[in-house]
């Protein structure tokens, strides 16, 4: 009881509002002008006009709310206010007063305290479900003026305006490793010396997304060139280049051929093999019916055209016929170390334990939390990929399964990833599109996933789809099919 009237007097004292509304500035007011004097339209574009809020007039809208102490009704409030922060959001509150009459108190609270205490989602901007009976009886909503009713007819609208889940918009703050661009226009800065001077004034401007991306890519390093030859006799020899894809790390392997003849093959390489390069042992390129080479040794590295030199490290000792059947990865640092990679069965026929069979495949849920390309990797270890689902009614009898067999965690990712030079959704593995019935383009964003996700009811559980950070940590779910 002592508890619920903290609580009580906490939900009170947070609905008032502040004199003072935050700033709204550019990143840099100089810059701004001098990228509008080399392009007209900077304030149409998003990620430009994302750095100069207050050059192109987009400062965002603070939330507009009812604002009132003591009303027999929300509906009699007439008084509105401009919340002080962008992180605060609408709220009522319903309490008895020493005469036990229901009183209602409204205005601006923190979005963290609508979290924490009315179920607050900033998805759907509302509250979702009731308070318990026992505890402080109010709601939270998003949009402007929307608080000039009870807490239960907030939450009852809410439900029935708020019938999906629609895709995050959540901009990642921090610059991923694993998008680097495909070609060498896309590896162009937009203004070389806009984006140096950029670079000097606000050092952090390489974390942001689209800036890293699209305006300064060179700049910010996002890049990644390295030499690339089938076979050369020195890796300083090697005088072609290409830029590498996303989640890859330049390589050099000394390699030994079928005919006893030393060379080396430099290219990119992913960089979840890299890293398991000092566990495993070497590989043998080539296929059937061509001569093959097996590697030596060799390394990765992660700088731009760093690979035209040795990559030395320990020296595995395998047969031939023991290194047909495996593959060899590398370090990700320059001093590289041999290694075996897993070998994966030609064909299956049965699901191994850890995986559980719908149909004509096999899906497993991860226990851990990881971001996406650590999660591709994890998947491949298994013999498996993320998980690639046709329809939401497919994805809902196969995590209906899982739920059964083991229970499920509430977000995990897929396959999807988002193409922002492409503006569309693809499976990574394939290339091919994601429905568009699954995932909506995100906005003003760069490097997003798709992760489907899991609501628990008493009857059972509901699945929906949503882009989220790559960088984000979550399990992923992996899928191998069986052999037809």
């Amino acid at each position: 009881m002592l508890h619920n009237v903290i609580i009580f007097l906490c939900v009170l004292k947070i609905i008032t509002i502040s004199s003072s509304l935050e700033a709204c500035e550019d990143v840099n007011t100089a810059v701004c002008h001098m990228m509008a004097a080399k392009d007209s339209s900077l304030c149409s574009k998003s990620c430009l006009r994302s750095l100069c809020k207050r050059f192109c007039g987009t400062c965002p809208a603070h939330t507009e709310c009812f604002k009132c102490r003591e009303v027999n009704n929300p509906l009699d409030c007439n008084t509105t206010t401009t919340c002080a922060k962008l992180d605060e959001t609408c709220i009522v509150s319903e309490y008895s007063d020493s005469s036990s009459h229901v009183l209602y108190r409204m205005g601006c609270a923190p979005k963290q305290i609508c979290v924490d205490h009315f179920d607050y989602n900033d998805t759907t901007k509302t509250t979702e479900t009731q308070t318990p009976v026992d505890q402080v009886n109010g709601a939270c909503c998003g949009t402007n003026l929307c608080n000039n009713q009870t807490p239960r007819s907030l939450i009852s609208a809410g439900n029935t305006d708020n019938t999906s889940v629609p895709a995050s918009t959540e901009v990642p703050n921090r610059l991923s490793d694993s998008l680097y661009a495909r070609s060498e226009s896309e590896c162009a800065d937009m203004w070389p010396d806009i984006c140096n001077t950029l670079l000097q004034t606000v050092p952090s401007i390489c974390e942001v997304p689209c800036v890293a991306a699209l305006v300064c890519p060179r700049t910010c390093l996002r890049c990644l060139s390295c030499h690339t030859c089938a076979r050369a006799n020195r890796p300083s020899g090697c005088n072609q280049t290409m830029i590498c894809e996303q989640g890859q790390l330049c390589y050099s392997i000394k390699t030994l051929s079928s005919m006893l003849e030393h060379g080396y093959r430099l290219g990119c390489m992913d960089k979840y093999i890299c890293d398991r390069f000092h566990k495993e042992a070497p590989i043998a390129f080539g296929r059937r019916r061509q001569s093959l080479e097996l590697s030596l040794h060799g390394g990765c590295c992660s700088t731009d055209l760093c690979n035209n030199r040795e990559l030395r490290g320990d020296v595995a000792t395998v047969s031939a016929s023991a290194a047909s059947s495996t593959s060899t990865m590398t370090t990700s640092s320059d001093s590289g170390t041999s290694t075996t990679a897993r070998s994966c069965p030609a064909s299956r026929t049965t699901c191994s334990d850890d995986f559980t069979r719908h149909g004509t495949d096999c899906y497993h849920t991860s226990r851990q939390s990881m971001d996406w390309e650590s999660a591709k990797g994890y998947c491949h270890e298994k013999c498996a990929a993320l998980v690639k689902f046709p329809t939401s009614d497919f994805a809902l009898q196969v995590l209906q399964q899982l739920y059964v067999s083991g229970g499920l965690a509430e977000l995990y990712f897929m396959d999807a990833q988002y193409n922002l030079h492409t503006d569309s959704w693809k499976w990574s593995s394939t290339g091919e599109a994601v429905p568009n019935s699954l995932l909506s383009p995100p906005i003003n964003t760069t490097d997003m996933c798709g992760t489907v996700g899991v609501r628990r009811y008493y009857h059972g559980i509901d699945v929906y789809f949503k882009s989220t950070n790559c960088l984000s940590k979550l399990p992923p779910i992996c899928q191998k099919s069986l052999s037809k």
